[in-house]
């Protein structure tokens, strides 16, 4: 006899099954399970995380751990914890929840933000994956903390045809993805190194030119906005005026984040979740709105934006410094992504952001339904709602 893992290489997919079914335990994940799960993750995804092409093998080891220790550890990881299963003591597979808050037409409710689902290859397609859902059930002791629904969230729709088999509800005003090109030619070669231009590089730059000139004819570029009374300040925390902010913010929409301090600061501001950039908008001490950027390589993203309602000129100017301090950081091109119905969406067109025609997916699923009517204005294209990058379990 070898391992659980040797084992199984030698067994039937109906023992594997079986095996699973009767030995399997499953229990919450601690902290010296953090380089096992980590082990995991890589060989169930072949590799896990973005890393930076100038990250050496061991740079890239210790952000992996400090990723996976901050994911880990969200201001809300107790409502829902993260499950790992066992084989006879054999780590076997990983569900990663990231709960968050949400404001649903003026409540705040607690939600189960998924984050990764991960079996180890020799034991993929043996139920593990149903085994280790099925504690988050019973997991919370609170009943003001159970979770009214779920999240599940990709930048590309490939998850959306296994999301909606399992009754899920998708987004009927969907969120958009967006892109503003910076560096024709430096954007042609990165989308030919992700394997998304069928085209020559030179082929690919010149219809990405041809593209920005059809969106500016389209979308009258914005003005140089007139003087806005207060000032934009890059920031290391959020204080306790963004919970002000955010609860104002909320009224614009009827489904949203709560994107208050202590969120913001787990989520944008701690280093092990990457490279984040945080900017805020103030006038007489007063947070009307904020901003957050990410860089990935040559890639750039508008993670968050909210501003006060009716200020767009807040969110206009948020928007440029933004963008400044994107192309100061070398990117060939920003992405963002909004809804095709809110109140950012004409400013962020005319800022030069051009529509990829992809959606990202975010889906709502059932978890109390009791509470499941609630979100049946969702299906509603002209729904009030706010996604954006900032709110996918991967960037």
């Amino acid at each position: 006899m070898g391992t659980p893992a040797e084992d199984s290489v030698r067994l039937t997919l109906e023992q594997r099954r079986q095996i699973v079914a009767e030995r399997a335990h499953v229990r919450p994940i601690e902290d010296p399970d953090l380089p096992p799960v980590l082990d995991l993750l890589n060989s169930a995804f072949g590799g896990w995380g973005w890393r930076d092409a100038s990250m050496s093998d061991e740079a890239w080891a210790r952000y992996q751990r400090d990723h996976l220790h901050w994911k880990l550890h969200s201001p809300y990881a107790d409502d829902v914890p993260s499950f790992v299963l066992e084989i006879e003591s054999t780590l076997a597979g990983i569900i990663m929840s990231i709960p968050r808050r949400m404001r649903v037409r003026g409540d705040l409710v607690p939600v189960f933000g998924g984050g990764n689902l991960a079996t180890a290859p020799e034991w993929q397609g043996a139920g593990v994956g149903r085994a280790i859902r099925q504690p988050l059930q019973g997991s919370q002791q609170d009943i003001a903390r159970v979770p009214r629904f779920t999240v599940e969230t990709a930048p590309e729709p490939v998850a959306q045809e296994r999301v909606e088999r399992s009754g899920a509800l998708s987004l009927g005003n969907r969120v958009r993805q967006l892109f503003r090109p910076l560096t024709a030619r430096a954007f042609a070669a990165e989308r030919r190194r992700r394997g998304r231009g069928r085209l020559p590089t030179p082929a690919l730059a010149l219809a990405v030119r041809a593209g920005v000139l059809i969106h500016r004819l389209r979308w009258r570029p914005l003005p140089e906005p007139d003087a806005v009374p207060g000032a934009v300040s890059q920031v290391d925390r959020f204080d306790r005026r963004a919970d002000e902010l955010s609860a104002r913010a909320a009224e614009e929409f009827d489904f949203i984040t709560d994107w208050s301090c202590k969120y913001l600061n787990w989520r944008f501001c701690d280093p092990r979740a990457g490279d984040f950039t945080a900017m805020t908008f103030e006038a007489d001490g007063e947070l009307l709105g904020f901003i957050v950027t990410k860089v990935e390589g040559a890639r750039g993203s508008i993670a968050q934006m909210l501003a006060l309602p009716g200020r767009a000129d807040v969110a206009q100017v948020l928007l440029r410094a933004a963008s400044v301090q994107l192309r100061d950081a070398g990117v060939a091109v920003i992405q963002c992504a909004l809804p095709m119905v809110h109140p950012y969406g004409d400013l962020v067109r005319r800022a030069g952001f051009i529509d990829s025609r992809r959606d990202m997916v975010f889906t709502v699923g059932r978890r109390n339904l009791g509470y499941w009517d609630t979100l049946s204005f969702l299906h509603d294209p002209d729904a009030r709602i706010h996604v954006m990058l900032g709110d996918l379990d991967g960037i």
